[in-house]
């Protein structure tokens, strides 16, 4: 093994090296850190230096494939995101916040068997779904578990009378989208069938977002229905193998992202945020609570694509897209509400720059802060432009986890409110249109939403009939009425700015 082979295979393990001057600085886990890696690094120091040198000239890391991990060990590295979530679980262990849930409804004569085999199936091939975060010497590791197999548990409600069952399919959906994780022991992922008709059942999901997100929930709608159609007509499971699995992620990152880049995409957001609000939040109805409860609740509404479709071909003219034209609109809507001219607002990134990652499930995701700023009140087509290199740049400096950004950013905290930004939009396709169970209607089961990470979060799924969208919202702070209102203000928000695109907002 070559001195760049025993670097890459350092960086797998979590160890972090750094030139400063004609020092090497370290950083990683202290059992990774023994007696003969040290020797190692003071034997080698001058090489290592060099070697650190010129590979800070090679090209972007997104540019390096991503192969199977040499780790010979049982354990590997978190990536970076899943470091700050494993820290905010320390922090807050009993919180459901931080989990990715919700809840299908299958109308149709289910097959149990076939739906278990299919469950299981995704649990073999995903080996983060069967992944825990042990500690040793108090720094995390990721190991996965050896058990492939699941167990669907099955709670058999039809014979309950109406007024029965809801209150039992209450207490089951918050004993299994609520009830915290251990994520030193697992599983990180749960599931439960609720048997409720002859023809009507209901599958229950939650995993712990260390281990999942937004688009890891696309992937599983697509998998469940190929291996459920699959098993159902008594054939075998035909998906293609996975060429690399999560934690060879979590090692390629290590591996590929210096601490120089992280450094450099911190100067870029200090450089971004300076001077913006540190609260940009619609006015509430209730004193802010001295701490965040997390306490929520939703509002469902929809826009016509006779809304989104004018929307779209003025964003096309400015060469950016409908979800750039959503994002100005919702900073529109905000600035009027708080009567600022600068507004923070957030939104999530998928973050998987390589193709290797679009298959697999685990966290990825990523939130990034866009700074806006109206102060000259300038056209609708103005913001798009502004809005859109916002999100370009974004884009280009979104390695460093939000949550590490805040900590680096080194803000005074306020526990009423979330740092930095305190609202989000999310646009994202519609993950039941990836699930088709063959002969089963599915649908989205209406799993209540009671908890919520941020003031406001406006959640948009684009369908073939416009936008269906949902309001999500801290209940400490908004009564529904007037999440209601503001949902008939965006609405009419949209129209406006079609109808005049030129005019100064």
């Amino acid at each position: 093994m070559n001195l760049q082979e025993q670097l890459k295979e350092l960086a797998c393990r979590g160890l972090m090296l750094q030139p400063d001057g004609d020092q090497l600085r370290v950083k990683g886990p202290k059992q990774v850190l023994t007696p003969a890696v040290q020797s190692f690094l003071k034997q080698h120091k001058i090489e290592l230096l060099k070697l650190l040198e010129l590979e800070s000239a090679l090209p972007a890391p997104a540019l390096t494939p991503i192969t199977p991990s040499q780790n010979a060990g049982d354990q590997y590295p978190l990536s970076f995101a899943q470091r700050r979530f494993w820290f905010l679980h320390q922090l807050e262990p009993d919180t459901s916040v931080y989990h990715v849930s919700g809840g299908l409804e299958f109308r149709g004569i289910l097959q149990i068997q076939a739906l278990e085999r299919a469950l299981s199936e995704i649990v073999q091939r995903h080996q983060i779904l069967r992944t825990v975060f042990p500690e040793t010497d108090g720094s995390p590791c990721q190991r996965v578990q050896d058990t492939a197999s699941l167990s669907l548990r099955t709670e058999d409600l039809r014979d309950l009378r109406s007024s029965e069952l809801e209150p039992q399919v209450e207490r089951l959906v918050n004993e299994v989208l609520h009830h915290p994780f251990d994520l030193r022991r697992g599983p990180l992922f749960r599931v439960r069938l609720l048997l409720l008709g002859p023809q009507r059942s209901q599958l229950l999901i939650c995993l712990h977002h260390i281990i999942a997100d937004g688009t890891s929930l696309e992937v599983f709608a697509r998998e469940l229905g190929h291996l459920y159609r699959q098993y159902a007509e008594g054939l075998t499971a035909d998906l293609p193998g996975l060429a690399i699995q999560y934690n060879d992620y979590a090692c390629w990152q290590h591996a590929v992202i210096s601490d120089q880049r992280l450094q450099s995409q911190t100067a870029y957001w200090r450089q971004r945020l300076a001077g913006a609000p540190p609260l940009t939040t619609f006015p509430a109805d209730a004193s802010r609570p001295p701490t965040q409860s997390y306490r929520g609740a939703i509002e469902r509404f929809t826009i016509s694509a006779e809304t989104i479709e004018p929307l779209r071909q003025i964003a096309s003219q400015c060469d950016s897209t409908l979800f750039i034209a959503l994002l100005s609109a919702y900073a529109v809507l905000l600035s009027k509400y708080t009567r600022q001219p600068q507004v923070v607002l957030g939104t999530p990134v998928g973050n998987r720059p390589r193709q290797e990652l679009e298959p697999l499930i685990g966290l990825f995701a990523n939130t990034i802060a866009l700074h806006l700023d109206l102060t000259s009140a300038p056209t609708f087509t103005e913001l798009l432009e502004q809005t859109r290199e916002a999100v370009r740049g974004g884009l280009e400096n979104q390695d460093i986890p939000f949550e590490q950004l805040v900590a680096d950013l080194q803000t005074d905290r306020d526990p009423s409110y979330s740092p930095v930004l305190q609202t989000m939009l999310v646009l994202r396709r519609e993950p039941l249109r990836l699930l088709d169970m063959g002969d089963i209607d599915v649908i989205g089961a209406d799993v209540g939403q009671t908890t919520a990470r941020l003031d406001s979060t406006l959640e948009l799924e684009e369908r073939a009939d416009g936008i269906a969208g949902t309001w999500e919202y801290a209940s400490d702070l908004y009564r529904p009425e007037t999440v209601r209102r503001m949902i008939a203000h965006f609405q009419t928000l949209l129209h406006r700015l079609t109808d005049q695109p030129d005019h100064p907002m």
